[in-house]
């Protein structure tokens, strides 16, 4: 719950600037409102920030976590990752309170700390340093739509003379939250499957792995597992969503992720259902992309046939 004061009292827990709001403080605040019901005072007034005991962000000119204080533009101000990205509001938060974030949207899982770590610097690396370097100014000039950029549009717009930036705030917090929320969903899905994947790897024998079910983030699985076998795959079997049963590519490594190690033949890229079948030699082979990454046939059984034969070719 986000609830936003338009007069300072002792009720207010937390204070960020007033607007217009960027993704850095929007995203703070979500965070603190999963923790804690937030009642918000928007200022730059330094006689009340220096006062306050709310936790203070993007705002106040001072970087101490142990006193609630996360600003980051201030002189001197030196925090950033091992990669370089500096951090923002965001990321100060996230790393203060980020493990004890993933806790709580997850709190129906089953995860040991080693899996909450794992979680909270995935959402960093896919989220939250995107926000933080978008906002000190170290990203590309986008070429594409990002999150951070729809959060900028969310605001009162030149015209409107009138218009209640808080209002505009709090729509621009429900979208923050629901995409935060999604990422760290989408965070322990790969965990869980990173898991999953290692388990099966210790019984892979040849150079195709067989899942039983489609395991989200297997790729990232094999590519960083320390289990010789992952080396060694080239092709990965798993059923379809629509019922049938695909033959998928393992890519080189991390480094080169729309490479693969060995694609489908030529011979059989952009073909389907009787042709491909025709050509391939396997009566159910369905679909065969064009550019030979995946192919699909109607059962487990031909979908192995499909990648034994690319193997063999």
């Amino acid at each position: 719950m986000i609830e936003i004061r338009k007069i300072y009292s002792e009720e207010v827990n937390a204070i960020t600037h007033t607007t217009p709001h960027h993704a850095d403080d929007v995203f703070a605040t979500v965070m603190l409102s999963i923790l804690f019901p937030v009642v918000l005072f928007r200022t730059r007034d330094k006689a009340i920030i220096d006062k306050t005991d709310a936790v203070v962000y993007d705002v106040g000119g001072e970087y101490d976590s142990e006193r609630g204080r996360f600003d980051h533009h201030q002189r001197g101000f030196s925090e950033a990752r091992p990669n370089g990205v500096k951090y923002s509001s965001a990321g100060l938060i996230w790393r203060k309170y980020g493990a004890q974030i993933v806790k709580k949207v997850c709190k129906d899982a089953e995860l040991d700390d080693q899996m909450v770590a794992n979680i909270t610097a995935r959402v960093d690396r896919s989220l939250v340093s995107g926000i933080d370097a978008r906002d000190n100014g170290q990203s590309e000039k986008e070429s594409v739509m990002s999150i951070a950029s729809i959060i900028a549009m969310i605001k009162p717009h030149w015209y409107e003379k009138d218009a209640d930036g808080d209002s505009y705030f709090l729509k621009a917090c429900e979208l923050a939250e629901f995409a935060l929320r999604c990422v760290i969903d989408n965070a322990m899905s790969a965990e869980y499957g990173c898991r999953e994947v290692w388990k099966i790897l210790k019984t892979v024998e040849g150079q195709i792995i067989i899942m039983e079910e489609f395991i989200g983030g297997w790729t990232e699985a094999i590519l960083k597992s320390d289990i010789a076998k992952a080396a060694e795959l080239v092709y990965a079997v798993f059923p379809s969503a629509n019922g049938n049963w695909n033959a998928h590519t393992i890519p080189k490594s991390t480094a080169e992720p729309k490479e693969a190690r060995k694609r489908f033949p030529e011979s059989w890229c952009g073909l389907s259902d009787e042709e491909l079948a025709r050509v391939t030699g396997v009566e159910t082979a369905v679909f065969c992309h064009k550019d030979g990454f995946i192919v699909g046939a109607k059962t487990k059984e031909d979908a192995i046939l499909l990648a034994q034969k690319a193997l063999s070719a």
